[in-house]
């Protein structure tokens, strides 16, 4: 394998890692921080998006490729096929402009099992009205706020 052909594959790992972390910013929202994580979903977004750009500046830097940023007039013509689409959707029925519904939120949060790996018991209630118990380690819980400093 050639220096080139090494810095594809990062390439190409970087966009997995970017959409990868974009899917969990859909399943979990854009604020929600997985525990033993100190960043939000769309702070890790943005920092793979950071590696993305690294590894293809890097590749045009060697002149694998032309020049990864997009000039104004290439920003303009993707937002305007966006649009075009996204106008497609929402006659199909499958884009909807209705606000998103919040997110779960923590109802109670106790410390349940001392020393355990998981040791705090967070009820959550969900956006469906049901509820469940998500137990977490004191940092996570730390992270969310709930462990006092």
């Amino acid at each position: 394998m050639t220096e080139n052909e090494h810095l594809l594959l990062c390439l190409a790992e970087e966009c997995d890692e970017v959409g990868q972390r974009v899917m969990k910013a859909l399943r979990f929202g854009l604020d929600e921080i997985q525990p033993g994580q100190p960043l939000s979903n769309a702070q890790r977004i943005s920092g793979e998006l950071h590696d993305l750009i690294s590894v293809a500046t890097i590749l045009s830097d060697n002149e694998v490729i032309p020049n990864p940023y997009p000039t104004g007039g290439v920003i303009s013509a993707k937002a305007a096929k966006i649009a075009h689409f996204m106008e497609i959707g929402r006659r199909e029925g499958v884009l909807t402009t209705v606000p998103e519904t919040a997110g779960p939120v923590v109802i109670e949060a106790a410390s349940s099992m001392p020393g355990d790996i998981f040791d705090w018991a967070l009820t959550v209630q969900w956006p469906d009205g049901s509820e469940s118990v998500e137990h977490c380690s004191t940092q996570a819980a730390a992270l969310l706020g709930y462990v006092p400093e």
